[in-house]
């Protein structure tokens, strides 16, 4: 039947007031919020149009407090301040929760009253608010630190003693309504004021109880569609920049270390150590200058040729090796020979 309610649009402020018989926060001031935009009151009729709310709600009307949410995003407001109420909600298994009276005034405007009666918790009915220790409430922050910080009721019940009052006509409405609040016990009262949408149900007041004509245009509903997973933006991207930062730090490492492209450096330092035009081969074990008995070993080889030459020309060394076992000449001119 949302069609066929009437909404006023406008704006509500709350005020939040000390219990003074609760002795920890009698001394903390009272808060008032600034005036909040962009909030509805909704008011329909018990029955229209062969429709009827009598299954899960027996009030002679209907009635909701709420937000507006134009768009996709959920606006923000000052001090994080959200508040709702509603009547009933046929979602629910406790599906009414105020108890509601209307009575006609004058001829053209209706007093409603209501107070919420039952303990089963409901959709929208709560409210929420922080304070700002720096900006608006920076005067109740500075008094005394243990106040309250932060208000908030997920769910409104007979406990908090809500009720609220209003007066409607075919164009305006005010509203308002208080309630305990559940942990700390402030009195947490709202104002509201609105003016009635020309785009929707009009307000009846030819009769003696709660009626609309006209209707509101069905709207499409609105239903969330997520994109596809973006691999490049999400992950892809980071990779790469992580790889070029790994191979720039790397390179940059490798010219401090080396003052150069090492591997250009080294490899052609290698290349150039050794050239056999130019230089003499390197000593080598066993080579022709260091090996036993060699020409050019100071005069101290093994039975070298320059050796076995002296021995031979020698008449009494040269009968001696024939005839008996010949000991190796060590040491050169000086060397022990046996038998000599």
């Amino acid at each position: 039947m949302d069609i066929f309610d009437v909404y006023y649009n406008g704006s509500f402020s709350l005020t939040l007031t000390p219990n003074t018989k609760n002795a920890t926060y009698a001394s903390c001031p009272t808060i008032t919020s600034g005036t909040i935009p962009g909030y509805y009151l909704r008011v329909g009729a018990q029955s229209r149009d062969n429709i009827t709310r009598k299954l899960y709600d027996s009030n002679p009307f209907y009635f909701a407090f709420g937000l507006t949410i134009k768009d996709q995003v959920c606006p923000q407001t000052p001090n994080k301040l959200f508040a709702a109420l509603e009547s009933s909600n046929d979602f629910m298994n406790n599906t009414r929760v105020w108890d509601l009276f209307a009575k006609k005034s004058g001829s053209d405007k209706f007093d409603l009253a209501g107070s919420l009666t039952s303990e089963h918790a409901s959709w929208n009915n709560y409210y929420n608010y922080l304070v700002n220790e720096t900006g608006a409430d920076i005067s109740y922050a500075n008094v005394n630190k243990s106040c309250p910080r932060w208000f908030n009721d997920k769910t409104l019940t007979a406990m908090n003693h809500a009720a609220m009052q209003a007066s409607i006509d075919a164009g305006t409405a005010t509203m308002t309504w208080n309630f305990t609040d559940s942990i700390y016990g402030y009195i947490i009262s709202g104002e509201f004021h609105g003016t009635a949408w020309d785009k929707g149900a009009k307000l009846d007041t030819s009769g003696s109880n709660i009626a609309t004509t006209g209707a509101s245009k069905r709207v499409a509903i609105w239903v969330y569609k997520p994109k596809g997973f973006d691999w490049w933006n999400n992950v892809i991207k980071y990779v790469v920049i992580g790889v070029v930062l790994i191979g720039v730090g790397m390179t940059s490492y490798l010219v401090w270390k080396h003052g150069c492209f090492c591997c250009c450096c080294k490899r052609k330092a290698k290349k150039q150590a050794y050239d056999p035009v130019t230089q003499p081969a390197p000593p080598q074990y066993g080579g022709p200058q260091q090996q036993y008995g060699g020409q050019q070993h100071g005069g101290q080889g093994y039975g070298g040729p320059e050796q076995d030459a002296a021995w031979a020309m020698h008449p009494y060394l040269n009968k001696q090796m024939a005839t008996e076992q010949s000991y190796p000449l060590h040491g050169g001119k000086n060397a022990y020979r046996p038998g000599y």
